[in-house]
């Protein structure tokens, strides 16, 4: 905390620095701006100066036309021999010489007015250009400064981040040693306790091989050879007690919470056991230390090993003796890092551990051989949830992780609920927006959450269910949205422009201008590819943001999704013509066309999804989901239950690693296994 004070207080300090030297330029600035303001209004003044003596010239000009005239008139008559007065004309033409002399005048003042106005402007050009000189340097100024303060705040906003990460992290720490601890202590008592009932097994065999082999060498002694053995013997409590106590509730217990506490240290990455837990074998007799012991083929022996009891006590020393084997043998088709420690069963390797970090980056899913994934139509079909809180108002989204282990769902009730779909719970509900959210998606390594809505905004939040950052600049619903790498997301919006978000900078890096709104977009072989209401898919690089390439009028109504093949080869298209259509992305050819008597686009936003295997096309209609052969087009199913309702089905999503289809229906989800 006294470093980040430290270094807060280093950077404010030149901060000051920097910005001292420029203000007194900043006065000066504000003295030019003064001047130059009093110079527009002696200016205006002199430019109305200028028009009342060009009136004045206008109607002086007029006078004199009107004098010359009558001048001339005077003139004509003075040619006239008459009787003319003789001082009115010299009057008349001493005005005239007058009128001159004053029109002279006021040219000689106009002249000069003008050559004032030239200087004035001049001077004022001049002051311009000053100014403006000055403003480029205050501005190249301001932005150092700017950029100055932009690195102080990412500074502090660094600093802060490392506390934060720094307090995460030892609680965490924190947590594991203390869980560590724990599991240390429980695994302790364990071993103490196993190595007890070893001991007292040991015992016990011992005395009772010496009591069964006493009694066989009676047996045979009295009866020869080939007697058989009485079932008295055979059902004595000797052997009884041996077969029992080999069975006790103490020892299965203590072996199998044993396995568990390894299996949960193995989740935990902590090496505390790099060997198989040594179990004391039980101690054998050694040969010839009993007289008279039984031979391999002896009638005694095979009595023995008919006998019930004594199958079941050696069924249990053998089942002890190797249990390790064979927990490793169930593990024979994983790779060697995703083999669980050798002694333990794999039935122990539990996905779902204390911290759902340590879960999402730990967790491995097992593909099945071959790595496709089952084509079998769901058929079983439950709520999700059961029982317990949910969404309130309609489903509008659905999205998968890309292990499959959780689901979001965007509810126009403003909040994403995240499923853990091993236990169909709530993991955690994602709040901060402020409508409904209309599209959801995952990050590449399944630790954020995007989140669309119409609310103008995009959010980011971990799955743990923290608001990391709100993205804003649309001017309409944003409506679809996805991640195009680790750090840079994409959403597409009503007011037809797609945005591209810097995850590290926070900022819009680009925005794509599209002549229609969009209503969804996907990724496929290095294109990202939008659907929009003009009817038109719209094809761009997503690196650099250009057009590349439309499938115009690719339905006769508006386009409600694009989805691309788990393979990236083909897109699937819903609008709203009720018809969905599958296209090649190389060629742009549409391959396919699907559609049924049953089949009805209720909703804008409803999207279509191939299966998880690709061999299938799905959409939802009312209350039912329709399933279609992705070559024949032939529709194989329709999906619906005992729980399905009149609502549409807006949404409907396929996990990727198993079996399982969950839809949309109004407020809750239909889960199809």
């Amino acid at each position: 905390m006294d470093v980040r004070q430290t270094v807060y207080e280093q950077l404010v300090s030149r901060n000051k620095r920097d910005v001292e030297p420029f203000k007194d330029l900043v006065l000066s600035m504000g003295k030019l701006y003064g001047e130059n303001e009093l110079l527009k209004e002696k200016c205006s003044a002199l430019q109305r100066e200028v028009e009342s003596l060009s009136q004045e010239k206008d109607q002086l000009q007029g006078d004199k036309q009107v004098l010359e005239s009558q001048i001339a008139a005077l003139r004509e008559v003075a040619s006239v021999p008459s009787n003319v007065d003789l001082a009115y004309l010299e009057e008349t033409l001493a005005n005239e010489k007058r009128l001159d002399l004053v029109a002279s005048e006021l040219s000689k003042q106009l002249d000069a007015t003008k050559m004032e106005v030239i200087e004035a402007y001049k001077e004022k050009s001049d002051i311009l250009q000053d100014l403006s000189s000055r403003n480029m340097e205050l501005k190249i100024m301001m932005g150092s400064l700017e950029a100055k303060d932009q690195g102080l705040s990412k500074a502090h906003d660094f600093i802060s981040d490392l506390g934060n990460q720094n307090t995460s992290l030892r609680s965490k720490l924190d947590q594991a040693t203390e869980t560590i601890s724990i599991l240390q202590g429980e695994l302790a008592s364990a071993k103490k306790h196993i190595s007890t009932l070893s001991k007292q097994l040991s015992t016990q065999q011992a005395s009772n091989r010496s009591g069964l082999l006493h009694s066989a060498d009676s047996v045979t002694n009295y009866g020869g050879s080939t007697a058989p053995i009485p079932s008295s013997l055979l059902e004595s409590p000797v052997l009884s007690h041996a077969s029992t106590q080999l069975n006790t509730p103490p020892a299965n217990h203590a072996i199998e919470s044993l396995e568990s506490l390894l299996g949960s240290v193995s989740l935990l990455q902590v090496p505390l056991l790099s060997q198989p837990l040594d179990v004391p074998k039980p101690a054998s007799a050694s040969p010839g230390s009993h007289q008279g012991s039984p031979s391999k083929d002896s009638p005694t022996r095979q009595a023995i090993q008919q006998s019930p009891q004594l199958t079941r006590v050696s069924a249990s020393v053998l089942t002890r003796k190797n249990s390790a084997p064979a927990s490793i043998e169930t593990n024979k088709g994983l790779s060697s890092k995703d083999q669980p420690p050798v002694g333990v069963p794999a039935k122990f390797v539990n996905p779902i551990t204390l911290l759902d970090q340590i879960e999402m980056r730990q967790y491995k899913e097992v593909q099945p051989e071959g790595g496709e994934v089952s084509t079998r139509i769901p058929t079983f079909c439950l709520p999700l949830p059961i029982t317990g809180p949910r969404h309130q108002q309609a489903v509008n989204c659905l999205c998968y992780n890309s292990m499959g282990t959780f689901l979001a769902t965007g509810s126009d009730d403003t909040s994403i609920i995240l499923w853990n779909m091993h236990s169909r719970t709530p993991s955690a509900r994602l709040t901060g927006a402020v409508r409904g959210v209309m599209s959801v998606a995952f990050s590449p390594d399944d630790l954020l959450v995007l989140g669309c809505s119409n609310d103008r905004c995009a959010r980011i939040w971990s799955v743990s269910g923290d608001l990391k950052e709100t993205f804003s600049g649309h001017l309409d619903q944003v409506v679809t949205g996805g991640f195009l790498t680790h750090e840079k997301i994409i959403t597409g919006s009503i007011d037809r422009a797609l945005r591209v978000f810097d995850l590290h900078s926070r900022k819009c890096d680009k925005t794509i201008r599209c002549p229609s709104a969009c209503h969804d977009l996907c990724v496929a072989t290095g294109l990202l590819i939008s659907a929009h209401a003009d009817r038109t898919i719209r094809f761009w690089d997503y690196r650099t943001g250009d057009f590349a390439f439309s499938i115009d009028d690719a339905h006769r109504n508006q386009v409600t999704s694009v989805c691309a093949s788990p393979d990236g080869r083909y897109i699937l298209t819903n609008g709203k013509d009720h018809v969905l259509h599958l296209f090649d992305v190389m060629s742009c050819q549409k391959l396919h066309t699907y559609q049924a008597a049953e089949y009805c686009n209720m909703r804008k936003w409803t999207k279509a999804c191939f299966s998880s295997g690709g061999n299938h096309v799905l959409s939802g209609t009312t209350g039912k989901v329709c399933i279609w052969d992705r070559d024949s087009t032939k529709l194989l199913t329709t999906l619906q239950s005992k729980f399905s309702s009149p609502n549409p089905v807006l949404s409907c999503a396929c996990n990727p690693r198993e079996n399982q289809i969950v839809s949309s229906e109004g407020s809750f989800c239909l889960l199809w296994e």
